[in-house]
């Protein structure tokens, strides 16, 4: 029970961070980028928490990982968002 207690904690404070962040480019892009990964990182260890249960289209975890791996790709690939963050970081 503690990984998901651990998830627990993460995504609520992402979902904090989230909430309390002035957006402005920059910011948004960080948000993004970690809020998606922290979605997959929470759909890929609830599959291995549910085993067989959540391979099963009926259940609501298999919607949710399916929802976290398109999440990467709205709005910008993952991988652009680190890219803008970087130039940002670098001055370009």
């Amino acid at each position: 029970m503690y990984p998901l207690s651990l998830l627990y904690v993460e995504l609520k404070l992402s979902i904090w961070s989230i909430i309390q962040a002035k957006l402005d480019a920059e910011t948004a892009t960080v948000l993004k980028s970690f809020a998606t990964d922290m979605q997959m990182k929470v759909g890929d260890n609830l599959l291995q928490f549910f085993a067989e249960y959540s391979y099963m289209a009926e259940y609501p975890i298999s919607r949710f990982f399916v929802d976290a791996r398109i999440q990467g790709v709205y709005g910008g690939t993952n991988e652009i968002m680190k890219e803008i963050v970087a130039r940002s970081l670098v001055g370009r």
